[in-house]
């Protein structure tokens, strides 16, 4: 009597759990991807970047960097795609950019994240100016989602620049 009594509540038990565990999976599922984006101005204070401007003979209180970062969370299972632009609009009415530097890991089954960066010579810029100078730099993400659903987004680099200060 007693053995049928423990069988029952073992079975009840792996049962419950396995409900659980399912409704667990499906709602990681459901949840909606989620984007961040970083768009930043910063002054500079990485070591190696310091180093390498000196020996160019840059005044590094007049050098800047652009820091961009986007990533894709809740999104492992779906296709992404992060579309950074080059960031070279600084150099349209004369050459300011010093050096660039990008990475991007978009591996299936994991989240996306994409980062880009350019140190420049902002003399005689201050920060609306160089807004102005990105207001027609767009960043793209698309998701595309089991069932047909694609989430396209689109962040203006000029409308979302802040710096570290803020």
């Amino acid at each position: 009597m007693i053995n049928k009594k423990i069988i029952y509540h073992i079975f009840l038990a792996v049962t419950l759990m396995t409900i659980v565990v399912i409704t667990y999976r499906i709602n990681i599922n459901k949840k909606r991807p989620e984007i961040k984006t970083m768009i930043e101005l910063r002054e500079i204070t990485d070591e190696d970047d310091i180093k390498m401007l000196k020996l160019k003979h840059f005044d590094i209180k007049k050098v800047k960097e652009l820091y961009i970062k986007v990533v894709v969370l809740n999104a492992k299972k779906h296709t992404k795609e992060i579309i950074i632009p080059d960031l070279i609009s600084i150099d349209k009415k004369e050459t300011r950019s010093i050096e660039q530097e990008s990475s991007y890991v978009n591996n299936k089954n994991e989240d996306a994240e994409a980062m880009k960066r350019i140190l420049f010579d902002s003399d005689g810029l201050n920060i609306e100016q160089i807004a102005l100078i990105y207001e027609n730099d767009n960043i793209y993400v698309n998701v595309n989602m089991p069932g047909g659903k694609t989430i396209e987004e689109r962040f203006n680099i000029g409308k979302l620049l802040i710096t570290n200060n803020d």
